[in-house]
């Protein structure tokens, strides 16, 4: 183990300090595995879920804005 990192074990952390430390990559199901009439719900892994919520967690990310904060900043500054 490198110098000055500690040694911890994850088996033994709670599941909310789990989630709160780690990075998640989960990739759609197949296109072949979704319904053509509602596939917002049926295009994500099985451990996800859609829930109606007032707020967005801090931790949530989107790859849609992402790509727009990119394309702007890329065409303000003459990118393209």
């Amino acid at each position: 183990m490198p110098q000055g990192v500690s040694e911890w074990d994850w088996t033994s952390m709670s599941e909310n300090n789990f989630a709160e430390l780690c990075v998640f990559h989960v990739p759609d199901k197949p296109l072949e595995h979704q319904d053509p009439s509602n596939r917002a719900a049926t295009s994500l892994p099985l451990n996800l879920t859609i829930r109606s919520s007032q707020e967005v967690p801090k931790v949530a990310s989107f790859a849609f804005i992402c790509f727009f904060l990119l394309s702007h900043f890329l065409i303000t500054h003459h990118f393209f």
